[in-house]
C-alpha cells in the first residue's frame, strides 16, 4: 500500500499544467476575496471587529488566555502597530487558508486538483474562507499537519497542529484521522471500516447527541455555553438534506463497486486516496448526523471534514470507464452549479 502511494505521488510531480491550475486557484481565490465578497457585510464581521478591539485592549494586561484565540490576539496587535485594522487580520487568515489547501492538493494529479477546485469554490469557499475566517485558517493548517503526518514528518506535523490550535480549537479534530490512516493502510481492515461507519451513522440516526453532556468539560464546555444560554439561535437539522443525500448516494455507489460487484478493474486500481477520503468524509457525515440537534455544532464539525468530501467526489471519478467518466464529470458540474446557487443564497 505504501509503495503504491509513493508511486502515485512520484507520477504526479509538478508539471506546467499543474502549476497553471494551482496558480489559477490562488488567483481566483484572491480575486473573489478582494472584488466579489464584501467582507464588512459578512455575517461575522461585527464579531471580528469586536474581538480585534478587545485583543488590542487586552494587550496591556499581558493576558493571552482571556482573549478569543492566541493567533487572533497576535495578529490583531501586530496589525495595530501600523493601523492595518481588522481587515489586515482577515487578509492574513484568508491567505493562510488558501495556501494551506494548495499545499495539500498539490500532491494530486491535475484532473483531481481541477475537479476539487471547482467543487470547493462553489460549495464552501464563500461560506468558509470568506465568512468563517478563523475556522478556515485552522482547517487549512490542520490539513498541512495531516499532510506532513502522512509523509512521516511527525515533528513538523505536531508543530503545525499546535499553530493551528492557536487559530481555532476545532483544529484538534484532525487528530481523529490518525487511527483511520493506520487502518486504511491495512487491507484486512477494509470491510471492518466500512461496517463501522455504517454502524456509526445508524447509531447517530437513532440516538442523536445532546450537547449538554459536554458543557462541564474544561475549555470545550466554555465554548459551548453560548449555544445553551440563548446567545446563539439554535435549531435542529433535518436528515432530508440534499448535500447529505448526495453523499450517502455516492457512499453507496462506492461500497457497491468495491465490496459487492468487485470487477477486475476495480480490484486492480490504486485507490489508497479514494479509501482514505471516503473514510474521512464518512467521519464528517457521522458528526453531522450525530449532532444534528444543534445546527451550529453539526455544521461546524461536518464542515471541518468538507475538504475530504470533495476530494472523495473527485477521486471517485477514477473508478468510471472513459465514457462514463465524462457523464460523471457532467454530474459534478451540475452539482457545482447547484452548490454555487445555494452558497449565494446563504451569504446574501
Amino acid at each position: 500500500m505504501v509503495n503504491s502511494v509513493l508511486e502515485y505521488n512520484k507520477k504526479n510531480t509538478f508539471s506546467l499544467k499543474k502549476c497553471f491550475v494551482l496558480l489559477l486557484y490562488i488567483s481566483l481565490s484572491f480575486l473573489l476575496f478582494f472584488f466579489v465578497r464584501d467582507v464588512e457585510n459578512s455575517q461575522d464581521y461585527d464579531n471580528y471587529l469586536s474581538w480585534y478591539f478587545s485583543s488590542i485592549k487586552e494587550s496591556s494586561t499581558g493576558s493571552v488566555l482571556s482573549i478569543k484565540d492566541p493567533a487572533f490576539y497576535f495578529f490583531s496587535n501586530f496589525s495595530a502597530l501600523f493601523d492595518g485594522g481588522v481587515y489586515f487580520v482577515i487578509i492574513v487568515f484568508v491567505s493562510i487558508s488558501i495556501f494551506s489547501k494548495v499545499f495539500l492538493i498539490a500532491k494530486f494529479d491535475t484532473a483531481i486538483i481541477a475537479t476539487f477546485s471547482l467543487l470547493y469554490f462553489c460549495k464552501f469557499f464563500f461560506t468558509l474562507e470568506l465568512t468563517q475566517f478563523r475556522a478556515a485558517a485552522a482547517i487549512g493548517l490542520s490539513l498541512v499537519s495531516l499532510s506532513f503526518y502522512m509523509d512521516r514528518k511527525f515533528f513538523s506535523s505536531f508543530f503545525i497542529l499546535l499553530i493551528s490550535l492557536c487559530f481555532h480549537l476545532s483544529a484538534f479534530l484532525i487528530v481523529l484521522t490518525i487511527p483511520i490512516l493506520f487502518l486504511v493502510k491495512k487491507d484486512k481492515y477494509e470491510k471492518t471500516i466500512v461496517l463501522l461507519f455504517i454502524f456509526l451513522m445508524l447509531l447517530g440516526i437513532m440516538f442523536p447527541m445532546d450537547l449538554s453532556f459536554f458543557v462541564f468539560l474544561p475549555v470545550i464546555g466554555e465554548r459551548l455555553v453560548p449555544y445553551f444560554d440563548a446567545s446563539y439561535e439554535v435549531v435542529a437539522l433535518s436528515l432530508l438534506n440534499s448535500y447529505l443525500l448526495i453523499k450517502i448516494t455516492l457512499y453507496t455507489l462506492y461500497v457497491l463497486w468495491f465490496y459487492v460487484w468487485r470487477d477486475e478493474k476495480v480490484k486492480s486500481m490504486n485507490r489508497y486516496y479514494l479509501k482514505l477520503f471516503f473514510c474521512f468524509s464518512c467521519l464528517g457525515t457521522f458528526f453531522f448526523i450525530f449532532f444534528r440537534l444543534n445546527d451550529s455544532i453539526a455544521l461546524r464539525l461536518s464542515e471541518f471534514f468538507s475538504v475530504f468530501d470533495l476530494l472523495f467526489f473527485a477521486f471517485l471519478s477514477k473508478v468510471f470507464s472513459k465514457e462514463s467518466k465524462v457523464y460523471f464529470r457532467f454530474f459534478l458540474l451540475f452539482l457545482s452549479c447547484a452548490f454555487l446557487y445555494s452558497s449565494m443564497n446563504l451569504i446574501t
